[in-house]
């Protein structure tokens, strides 16, 4: 992972952010988004789509449980629905993942 290090004006508007955040340059094109830190913890009163569980996480690394792919999620997302357009966006997303995962020997 990269660390960059915010200098003071920087850190003075991170710090009045509360949740997720889109972070775009001056043209409104997105660069990334930034999480504050303390989101990233649980703690007590912390609920919603940004506490993470860090033992439910481990339990799940360690289970011996088989997970899915998007990709095969898509391919049975694909297999259960009848509307033709989704299923060609849908068809189109499985090319992209096939594409993207293959590994190019050096």
């Amino acid at each position: 992972m990269t660390s960059l290090i915010a200098d003071d004006a920087m850190l003075a508007r991170l710090c009045q952010v509360t949740g997720l955040t889109e972070i775009r340059d001056a043209s409104g094109k997105v660069i990334g988004y930034y999480t504050p830190a303390n989101l990233a913890q649980p703690h007590a009163g912390t609920k919603g789509a940004f506490a993470l569980d860090l033992a439910e996480i481990e339990r799940r690394k360690q289970s011996q449980e088989k997970g899915h792919t998007t990709c095969e999620v898509f391919e049975h997302l694909k297999a259960v629905t009848t509307d033709e357009k989704m299923r060609d966006y849908l068809q189109k997303k499985i090319e992209g993942f096939t594409e993207r995962d293959q590994c190019a020997s050096p």
